[in-house]
């Protein structure tokens, strides 16, 4: 009888572990499609203005944005310019 309990057990552990693997794996997937942030910061540091949300809506043309980044830069600037490289 004893057999039985660490069978049954041990075949609800690994389906807890497949099914834990599974989940993980369908929330890596929806991840990759869809992405959004929420900004914690006290003051919405990162986010926009809905002025600045619907001047960018009515804008007619696409906006380019060109920046120049050194190479070398001094520390916490050196980080910046990965960071822009990688958007």
């Amino acid at each position: 009888m004893e057999i039985k309990t660490k069978t049954r057990m041990g075949a609800l552990s690994g389906g807890g572990v497949l099914l834990l693997t599974a989940i993980l794996v369908i929330l890596n997937l929806l991840s990759q499609r869809l992405f959004f942030r929420w900004d914690w910061t006290a003051g919405r540091r990162y986010s926009l203005s809905s002025a600045s949300k619907d001047l960018v809506r009515s804008l007619e043309d696409p906006v380019l944005i060109r920046a120049y980044i050194s190479d070398g830069l001094p520390q916490p600037l050196a980080t910046y310019g990965r960071y822009s490289r990688d958007l």
